[in-house]
């Protein structure tokens, strides 16, 4: 496995490098549904002495979308809190979207968990993937299956075994997160849930990880109504009397997550805490009106 830095960035605005991690060695595959034009996330997973590494690779919009920039505008512009794209659809369906293939850049979630389920290291690098397969939740579910036709050999030959490991990951986290035995999930088992199930432990380390340092972010919370619903805080995180959930993994639909890349992107940058905060606190209320109508950002935004 490569972990060699491929090239240094020059952050804008500051003296600051950021190095990104050549993961294009990884079998990194993107699973959606088979209409999906844009793929926001990739996984590898490998299996250690203490379980596995679970690494999740999405994509690096805040690369090329800085916070207040004249695209974050755009999109925030677009952002009507439904699941679609923020961007053109050159953007969301090329020059964004992890395919097949193709170096693409990744904000990368790399998860060390143990055989119950607990995280026990973790890291948030900036990364480049090549993903190896574009995968189907259909086609995905006969692996799971062992329905294995010629043709899904032939696409999915090299990652046969890392779908099974998945499985087993995911058995193991949903059942520590709901408190079911295993015995009781393994009938209902599908791909779609395995990526949820990866994309909801990669949000919760994420909300850890902007509490431990101190950083601006909207946390995920719950509400009254079926919509999602973020709490906007910008300060005190360490404060909190609540278990952080911020969504990162779908910076192409969500502005949500595009606001906590754009933040750790600063962050991986070098910038200040004062300097992030001070950056975000200026966006916070355009954020808050052009997306829910709010001026407070002690509201919840839908």
């Amino acid at each position: 496995m490569a972990n060699t830095t491929i090239q240094s960035i020059n952050t804008t605005n500051n003296n600051y490098t950021i190095n990104r991690i050549d993961y294009r060695s990884e079998r990194c595959l993107t699973i959606d549904s088979s209409g999906c034009k844009s793929h926001d996330d990739a996984v590898s997973i490998t299996t250690t002495g203490k379980g596995w590494r679970l690494a999740v690779h999405i994509a690096d919009v805040s690369d090329s979308v800085e916070l207040g920039s004249e695209l974050d505008e755009r999109a925030v512009k677009r952002s009507q809190g439904v699941f679609q794209p923020l961007f053109n659809k050159t953007l969301s369906t090329n020059t964004f979207s992890l395919l097949p293939g193709e170096d693409r850049n990744t904000m990368s979630f790399i998860l060390y968990v143990d055989n119950t389920g607990n995280v026990y290291k973790s890291k948030i690098t900036k990364g480049m993937i090549r993903s190896k397969i574009q995968g189907v939740y259909e086609e995905v579910d006969s692996i799971l299956n062992a329905d294995i036709s010629e043709d899904l050999a032939k696409k999915y030959g090299s990652v046969t075994d890392d779908i099974q490991e998945m499985r087993k990951l995911y058995l193991i986290l949903r059942s520590k997160r709901t408190g079911k035995a295993v015995s009781d999930l393994e009938c209902r088992v599908s791909s779609e849930s395995i990526v949820e199930e990866f994309m909801i432990l990669t949000n919760m380390e994420v909300g850890k990880f902007l509490v431990k340092n101190d950083l601006p972010a909207l946390f995920r919370v719950a509400s009254e109504t079926s919509k999602a619903s973020y709490q906007i805080s910008s300060e005190g995180h360490s404060r909190l009397k609540l278990e952080g959930y911020s969504q990162v993994t779908s910076p192409i639909r969500r502005i949500a997550d595009l606001k906590i890349h754009q933040i750790l992107t600063m962050h991986l940058s070098g910038y200040t805490n004062e300097t992030i905060h001070k950056k975000f606190d200026e966006h916070l209320a355009a954020l808050c009106s052009k997306t829910a109508g709010k001026a407070s950002a002690n509201t919840a935004v839908a």
